[in-house]
């Protein structure tokens, strides 16, 4: 069996739910802080290749899908 904790209560008699409810507050930004901080240097350093890739991309050239019409022998208007 599991063991209980007690019960925090007002003066008169009602559970404290404020307390719980702070108290899952912080459990939660425990968590998405660790969750953030664990995930962020992977994301950043992909980040980062992806600013250098396109960085050293060049400009103006559609990645060898130019038609060469020298070469094909023909012509783009009939």
């Amino acid at each position: 069996m599991t063991a209980q904790h007690p019960t925090i209560r007002r003066l008169d008699g009602s559970i404290d739910i404020d307390v719980y409810r702070q108290k899952g507050l912080m459990e939660r930004r425990v968590v998405m802080t660790d969750f953030f901080r664990s995930a962020g240097k992977p994301l950043a350093a992909a980040a980062l290749v992806m600013i250098a890739l396109y960085a050293v991309s060049p400009r103006g050239v559609t990645a060898g899908h130019d038609v060469n019409t020298a070469q094909t022998g023909t012509s783009l208007t009939r």
